[in-house]
Formats: C-alpha cells, structure tokens, sequence
C-alpha cells in the first residue's frame, strides 16, 4: 500500500516533470518514501523557486496534504500534514552554502543530476560536497555519511576530477577532504577539520 508520503512526491516529482522545473533531492534519498523522520532537501534554480512551491501546491491537493507553514530563510521551507502520514516538510533550496557563504550554485548540479528511479539526485562529487557542507555545519560526521561517503567515492568517474570539485567547493581544504573521503572507512576525521573547512570557506 502506498503511504500519504509515497503520494505526496511522486506527484511532485510528476508535476515538477511537466512543469520542466529541473530538480534535484540533495542528500538522504535512499529510503525517501519511507523514511517520514527526514526532511526533503531539493534544489531548484532560483528563477524557479516560486513555480516550485506551486507544484507542492498541487502536489498537496492530489495527496489530500493540508498546508501548515511556509518559512523562509536561507533556504524555503514547507510543511504539509496528513491525518495518515503525519507532517513531512520539504525544503527547496537555491544553492549550497554555509550560513552566508556560498559553496555550490544550483546549475552545475542541476547539469549533472542523475536519475534515480521517478527522481533525480546529485552525481557523486556534488552529492560528496553536499554531505561534507552538512558536516562542517554540524562540526562533525554521522556514520551514515561516512558509509555513503565511501559509496560515493567509489562511484566518482575520475578522482582527480572529483578531488578539483572538492577544491573549488570549499577552498585548499578541500584536497583535505579528498584525501580523508579516499580512506574514510579506516580513519577517523582530525578533530581540526571541520574548523579549518570553516576558516577556508
């Protein structure tokens, strides 16, 4: 049976796809129909912010979603409840930063997505410059993103390539955090690292 979630974003993703909104969903994707504990992070261009909120419109009336709360900050936040599913918030972002400071713009993401069944993720460098923002913020690394960390290096076509990414993203530290997501799964993070990535932002 389909939960009130499941509803909810595939007839997002499937208006968003007859609006042609280029999307992405940023990171925690794996388990996204059932994991009702995660936000939604998606992209978007900025020029296509308000379209978007009017597909999660939509989206919410072909779910039987009541809308609850808009905020706006550095990013839009909307939250939707289900009388089944609960509240399920997405979060539409128009690029990748760290408080004021910008990491990655939306359309370079955007270029390179890939699907993922009925939606579209990161590639694997810009999903790692993803996870490794959320790091930072937070001042350290989940297990989780360790594990996916590794997943993704593997993915990556060209490390070298992948290694220059890292650097445009976040500044010199980011050989740093090249060489660190190489050897993730063996080390553990210097306790100096997220600091340094701020500094270097």
């Amino acid at each position: 049976m389909t939960s009130p979630r499941q509803e909810f974003l595939s007839a997002l993703f499937r208006i968003l796809e007859q609006k042609a909104i280029p999307y992405c969903i940023l990171r925690n994707y794996q388990n996204l129909y059932e994991d009702a504990s995660s936000d939604v992070d998606m992209l978007v261009a900025p020029e296509d912010v308000r379209r978007t909120e009017d597909g999660l419109a939509e989206a919410a009336a072909a779910s039987n979603h009541l809308f609850v709360q808009r905020g706006r900050f550095a990013l839009h936040s909307c939250v939707f409840w289900h009388p089944e599913g609960g509240l399920l918030r997405i979060d539409i972002q128009r690029e990748v930063r760290w408080k004021i400071f910008p990491i990655l713009t939306a359309q370079p993401i955007l270029e390179l997505r890939r699907r993922n069944g009925n939606f579209y993720v990161p590639d694997p460098s810009h999903e790692s410059a993803v996870l490794f923002s959320a790091a930072i913020a937070r001042g350290f690394l989940s297990d989780r993103y360790r594990q996916r960390l590794a997943e993704l290096f593997r993915q990556a076509p060209s490390h070298e390539e992948h290694r220059r990414l890292l650097r445009s993203a976040f500044g010199t530290v980011g050989s740093r955090l090249a060489a660190l997501q190489a050897r993730i799964l063996e080390e553990t993070p210097p306790t100096d690292l997220w600091q340094a990535s701020r500094w270097s932002l």
